[in-house]
């Protein structure tokens, strides 16, 4: 999307992680033996860790974080987040590191952040446009349509990661069956989506939406809020909308025909969310020296 996250990081001689975020605060970190603190900023002085471990570094980074997408909503803010601060360090300790150098650096901020990360957030802060994820395979671009926009619309709620993960969990445990039908038909309604935005088939991808959420809804990772933005976004003449991330919160994604995405965001706004709109862009991670 073209909500952006900024980084400027200075290299000071004291042993210190100093970083200020507009969203989180100000926390000071040792280099070596970094605590994790209720998460906090600590993943980001991860990423600096790394710069500093891989540059052969002493003395400490100064960091300030700005970001325009909401946290915890399942729109990969901390990717974002983090995948500007390695470009920003790479900058301040002269590692000019390539593109697989500044995901394995802002990798190890997101595996505190969710654990067992995909890499997909990273490689789409990295290197913009639209992916298509099989695990185990490469990651594929998909070609989206020319000005392409997504309405979203943001419960007010935060995602619950590990409840989402633990419902879904039970699910396959208690009903087998119902869970495997529920996981080939996401990644067969994903397969028609991706072959829909090549060819510029919107009608059919608000369709696959639609399917998406209903099958998210079946594994029970949806709640009455996001079904609520759901159901405004059609009524407001969206052609399709879902939930993102990992569900429980957050936001949704909605799509419209050309004109309309100020409506869908309106008829969201009425149904208690807060609703923006952003553009599909391909241009991702940059960098500059003041």
């Amino acid at each position: 999307m073209d909500l952006r996250s900024e980084a400027t990081v200075e290299a000071i001689p004291e042993d210190i992680i100093d970083v200020t975020s507009d969203k989180l605060g100000r926390q000071k970190f040792r280099p070596t033996g970094i605590r994790r603190e209720g998460l906090g900023l600590s993943p980001i002085a991860s990423v600096a860790a790394s710069a500093l471990r891989k540059a052969g570094c002493k003395g400490g980074l100064r960091i300030t974080v700005s970001s325009q997408i909401p946290i915890a909503s399942g729109l990969g803010s901390s990717a974002s987040v983090l995948v500007a601060v390695a470009s920003a360090c790479s900058n301040a300790l002269g590692l000019r590191a390539g593109s697989d150098e500044i995901a394995s650096m802002a990798g190890e901020g997101e595996k505190e952040v969710h654990l067992r990360p995909s890499g997909v957030d990273v490689n789409v802060a990295l290197h913009g446009g639209v992916v298509l994820y099989r695990k185990g395979g490469p990651l594929e671009r998909v070609k989206c349509p020319e000005g392409f926009g997504l309405i979203l619309g943001h419960t007010g709620s935060p995602r619950k990661t590990g409840d989402m993960v633990k419902r879904v969990a039970d699910l396959a445990e208690s009903s087998r069956d119902l869970f495997e039908i529920g996981l080939r038909s996401l990644g067969d309604i994903t397969a028609r989506m991706s072959q829909a935005l090549a060819g510029s088939d919107m009608a059919e991808v608000g369709r696959m939406m639609l399917l998406n959420h209903a099958v998210l809804c079946l594994l029970g990772v949806s709640s009455e809020a996001l079904n609520r933005l759901v159901i405004s976004a059609i009524t407001s003449n969206a052609l399709g909308a879902k939930l993102t991330g990992a569900g429980g919160g957050g936001c949704v994604v909605a799509i419209a025909p050309p004109g309309k995405e100020r409506e869908v965001a309106e008829g969201m706004g009425r149904a208690g969310g807060t609703a923006f709109i952003a553009r599909i862009s391909e241009e991702g991670a940059r960098s500059w020296t003041s």
